[in-house]
């Protein structure tokens, strides 16, 4: 097999695993934020499902775990903190830990040629069709289709404050990694 073969495919591998650990780490990131503000880690199940997301346990009925698509899936979480800005921090937990684990593997993996920039690249590249999918789709539906418009719901200056600085900090980060 020729060698640029074998390189794009190792790419192709790699850019794979960056996108499915990226969005692991962000549904960690809610499972965080959610112990963070008081939801027991019983009452949470992380679902790599499509659409991945974090599934609460349903109080009153025994066993049914709740998507966020679900209509009580916001009153389940009020119950175990009805505070709007606990809602938003457990919206937002993805966001914040998807970007600390992109800083932190690029600073490991600095020295490595053109794989830092991949790494974060394909990462960021994610987020940003995530957030432009969410935008469309929460206009045209009218109601927040995603954490972004979830998180803007709630608190629209924080989220706009948040968006825009873990936007900064990736593209930073893409450009301390661009090898010189």
């Amino acid at each position: 097999m020729d060698l640029d073969i074998v390189a794009s495919l190792f790419v192709i591998a790699v850019v794979l695993g960056v996108l499915w650990a990226s969005v692991a780490i962000h549904e960690l990131g809610h499972f965080l934020a959610g112990l963070a503000v008081g939801v027991p880690r019983e009452a949470m199940s992380v679902r790599l499902r499509n659409p991945p997301h974090v599934a609460l346990l349903a109080p009153d009925d025994g066993g049914t775990w709740l998507s966020p698509d679900h209509p009580d899936y916001a009153e389940t979480f009020r119950g175990y903190n009805p505070s709007e800005r606990a809602a938003w921090v457990f919206i937002a937990g993805g966001f914040l830990v998807e970007t600390s684990a992109v800083v932190a593997v690029a600073g490991l993996v600095h020295d490595l040629g053109t794989l830092p920039v991949v790494l974060t690249g394909a990462s960021t590249a994610l987020v940003v069709f995530y957030l432009a999918a969410d935008l469309v789709l929460s206009t045209v539906r009218k109601r927040p289709c995603g954490d972004a418009s979830a998180m803007w719901r709630i608190a629209p200056s924080y989220t706009a404050i948040t968006v825009m600085t873990m936007l900064a900090i990736r593209l930073g980060v893409i450009l301390l990694v661009l090898p010189v």
